[in-house]
């Protein structure tokens, strides 16, 4: 009886012993599973936020460039109605003087075509002499 209990304490002593390693085992293993899905999800978040901020960045130089473009585009379209403008008002300018002198060349060739039969006869024209 003695050697088959020194037998049965020794087998339970040995089988307890190889549970907890291999409980031990699953553990570090789980350990790591559980390390390397936390680093994963670390590395992916990291990217995730580089990404976005990288993304954020050409939002930013592609709205400074379209505004800058409108910006210039509105600057030659005021340049452009600014060159119109004076175009218009030089031509103004021009079409009045141009109605004056026609105004006094009709007066006046009003006035030599009333007056000349006069100054003919009074010997005072000058294509008469």
């Amino acid at each position: 009886l003695d050697l088959s209990s020194a037998v049965c304490i020794q087998a339970w002593f040995r089988g307890n012993y190889q549970r907890q390693r291999f409980q031990s085992a699953v553990r570090a293993f789980l350990v790591s599973v559980i390390q390397a899905w936390y680093r994963a999800c670390s590395l992916r978040n990291a990217e995730q936020r580089r990404y976005l901020e990288m993304k954020s960045a050409v939002v930013s130089l592609q709205a400074a460039f379209r505004g800058w473009r409108v910006r210039r585009e509105a600057g030659r379209r005021r340049h452009a109605s600014a060159v119109l403008i004076q175009a218009l008002w030089r031509a103004a300018r021009v079409r009045s003087s141009i109605q004056k002198v026609m105004l006094v060349s009709s007066f006046h060739a009003f006035c030599t075509g009333l007056f000349f039969p006069f100054l003919v006869y009074r010997g005072i024209s000058k294509v008469a002499n």
